[in-house]
């Protein structure tokens, strides 16, 4: 994923390369996807990141409630909107999240599955986010709130970094610690998923940029 502040203004952009999640090869916004989720849906056909080795510990320790893997640390949520928050917990378990400093609650259903909408948020960050149930808690770090971007395609968009024109002098000079980067493993399946694995929120840096889709990259750096 992509994220960017410039004119006072946070954006962000992800980079999707999978069978399931194709946009015709063009970028396309990501609350526009998210909005035309149905209320309360609980399975929705494209979740976008997984977490870190350390956030999977941390939610294995917390048992009954798990997140879906897009939220973790340095992840982005779009600005301007009701943001879903979604994940599974014990069944009818309460759910509450706090985050600056407004506390919005749910509870899980019958099959454990839980769902709720924050409340609409400014560009800014970072901020921590809080997600508790009866007896744990998780917390998310380092999240932006800003502009959401699918960057979408098959070779034109695969095309890393490594393999520019301009490798050898924009790798080195990509620090931008406000450009967050999320890519998606290739994977099919015959039905919609309800996770993806093996992938994270990075912050855009020489170290992380060289396997990150050019295109992707470019466009930010653009905009």
């Amino acid at each position: 994923m992509i994220y960017i502040h410039k004119q006072g203004k946070f954006l962000c952009f992800t980079f999707v390369f999978t069978a399931l999640l194709h946009a015709n090869g063009r970028a396309q916004k990501f609350n526009e996807l998210i909005q035309a989720s149905k209320e309360g849906d609980r399975k929705a056909s494209f979740y976008l990141v997984n977490s870190t080795g350390e956030k999977k510990e941390e939610q294995k320790k917390s048992q009954g409630l798990k997140l879906a893997n897009i939220f973790t640390d340095n992840m982005v949520i779009q600005q301007n909107m009701k943001v879903p928050v979604w994940g599974t917990a014990s069944p009818a378990e309460e759910i509450s999240i706090d985050f600056l400093g407004k506390t919005t609650k749910t509870k899980a259903d019958k099959n454990g599955n839980w769902i709720l909408k924050l409340p609409e948020q400014k560009a800014g960050g970072p901020y921590s986010m809080k997600v508790k149930s009866s007896g744990n808690l998780l917390e998310i770090k380092n999240v932006l709130i800003g502009e959401v971007w699918l960057a979408s395609g098959q070779s034109n968009m695969a095309w890393n970094m490594e393999r520019s024109s301009q490798a050898a002098t924009d790798i080195p000079a990509a620090n931008y610690p406000k450009i967050r980067l999320l890519t998606v493993p290739l994977s099919t399946s015959p039905k919609p998923v309800e996770d993806i694995g093996n992938t994270k929120w990075e912050l855009c840096a020489p170290s992380s940029i060289g396997s990150f889709s050019a295109v992707a990259y470019y466009f930010a750096r653009e905009i």
